[in-house]
């Protein structure tokens, strides 16, 4: 009998070229009676390329962006953002490698004039990262699942910010589906961040878990793990490496909910979980804890509610962290969910740049607690989207403090089958402890868009924005006008 053919991948190539011009009345973003009035013309081609198969998974977004100043040809710049993600299946259930890589711009608070995209003002530091992943995953029949990756990530920035290699290596294994009422688990993982011009960064950790089923609703539960970090950050704060452990009850009343609560040495966790609906839930955890590397209290929340024309969503969580190791999540904003993420185009191959926030540029490690909530409403003819956050960031060698926040709320009105009109309203606000730094931004937006044919797009709108600090000496307002084109081919 012949052999089958193999499966082709299914391959999606979107190229697409948009044109902008637009009238800035403050391109340098400076203060009252020092504007400087300029034409921008954006040409920005790009391709997304995407193709699945039965081994391979490949994922490419790639953008340039060249823009041209009327005012000063020496502010003329071409930026690049970009994502790349690629899979490959080496042995069928059990070896697997991944590929990723990114390009894409941060703003500098500290360059002074700080503003929202890359056209006006503002110093930018291009980021550049690439990673690869071995991954070793494999189910022992229903027994014990295992999984194992060894990852390497180089971070790099045009900037003052240091270069960086990370390493970092996951092992973990638990039980199969046949060990129903006596469940366990282990995992061991470490990191480190090799950094070109400050203090490198180390870290590992190990956690055992077991779960028995004393009845159907009531289980006996118990954890036992290990943390150390070794970088200069931890030290001025003296964290304290070590081990901990918890024993407790884990109640299971139904399929929709749980709740779990622990203590025992220098550990404490209480957990809650909450799932009415297949999209619905909530998730809930709380920690008491003596090492590692936020020691103390600490929370983490993701909630979200999804009907058919509304969705809520409400999150927050804390760590310890860097911008090196931020990277290594994303480094595009998802206004949607406010958070980071390689995702770095929208669903229409609309592409982003870092738009969201701003804030002071170190290499310091710092703690970082996040909270944020986004709603979206949306109806036959009118779609509403709100969305705001609070970031609280200790710098741990200055102990320096920064706030940021802000959000944004936006109105899209279907003007029929081909255009619509979007109003939005943008702000931040950030706090710092060198006052100097200190800002509040409010830009105001209305958009016209108009589909002329299947692949050609048409948009026309206007914008103002205000910046105040509180000595004055970086207040600004700029006003635009726009018209762009956005050609697929």
């Amino acid at each position: 009998m012949a052999a089958s053919a193999p499966l082709r991948a299914e391959t999606t190539v979107s190229p697409l070229l948009e044109v902008a011009e637009t009238w800035s009345s403050n391109i340098n973003l400076a203060a009252d009676g020092e504007e400087e009035a300029s034409w921008v013309t954006e040409v920005a081609p790009a391709v997304h390329y995407q193709a699945t198969g039965s081994r391979t998974d490949l994922y490419l977004d790639y953008r340039l962006q060249s823009l041209f100043y009327s005012s000063d040809s020496d502010r003329n710049n071409t930026y690049q953002q970009g994502r790349l993600e690629a899979s490959r299946k080496l042995v069928e259930e059990w070896l697997s490698i991944g590929v990723t890589g990114s390009i894409s711009q941060l703003q500098d608070l500290t360059s002074g004039q700080s503003g929202y995209d890359n056209i006006s003002g503002g110093k930018r530091t291009d980021v550049k990262r690439f990673g690869a992943e071995p991954v070793l995953r494999h189910s022992f029949g229903t027994l014990v699942d295992v999984e194992s990756r060894l990852r390497r990530d180089w971070v790099r920035y045009s900037g003052d910010l240091s270069n960086s290699r990370n390493d970092s290596f996951l092992l973990r294994a638990a039980s199969g589906e046949r060990l129903r009422r006596l469940r366990w688990g282990a995992s061991y993982r470490s990191y480190r961040s090799l950094r070109s011009t400050s203090y490198d960064i180390s870290t590992r950790s190990a956690l055992a878990t077991t779960g028995y089923s004393a009845t159907r609703k009531l289980d006996l539960v118990a954890e036992v793990g290990y943390e150390y970090r070794d970088s200069e950050g931890s030290d001025a704060q003296r964290f304290n490496n070590g081990s901990y452990w918890g024993g407790g009850l884990g109640w299971r009343p139904s399929r929709r909910f749980s709740a779990t609560l622990l203590g025992g040495g220098r550990y404490k966790r209480a957990s809650l979980s909450l799932q009415p609906t297949a999209n619905t839930y909530a998730r809930v955890n709380w920690y008491d804890r003596t090492v590692g590397s936020n020691p103390g209290t600490s929370w983490t929340a993701d909630v979200a509610i999804n009907r058919r024309h509304a969705s809520y969503r409400i999150g927050y969580f804390e760590e310890v962290t860097t911008y090196q190791q931020m990277e290594l999540l994303g480094n595009c904003w998802d206004q949607e969910t406010n958070t980071y993420s390689f995702e770095c185009s929208t669903d229409d191959g609309t592409f982003w740049e870092f738009t969201g926030e701003v804030y002071v540029l170190t290499d310091e490690e710092f703690l970082r607690k996040r909270g944020w909530a986004t709603i979206a409403l949306q109806g036959r003819r009118n779609s509403i989207a709100l969305s705001t956050y609070r970031e609280d960031r200790t710098y741990l060698l200055s102990e320096n403090d920064e706030t940021r926040y802000g959000g944004t709320a936006s109105w899209r009105l279907s003007l029929g089958r081909r255009s619509d009109l979007t109003t939005q309203i943008y702000a931040r606000i950030g706090e710092y402890s060198d006052s100097t730094l200190d800002e509040r931004l409010v830009r105001l937006s209305l958009v016209l868009t108009r589909n002329l044919s299947k692949r050609l797009r048409l948009q026309t709108g206007l914008s103002r924005a205000q910046r105040d600090d509180r000595d004055g000496a970086s207040d600004y307002t700029e006003n635009r006008i726009f018209a762009r084109v956005r050609l697929e081919y």
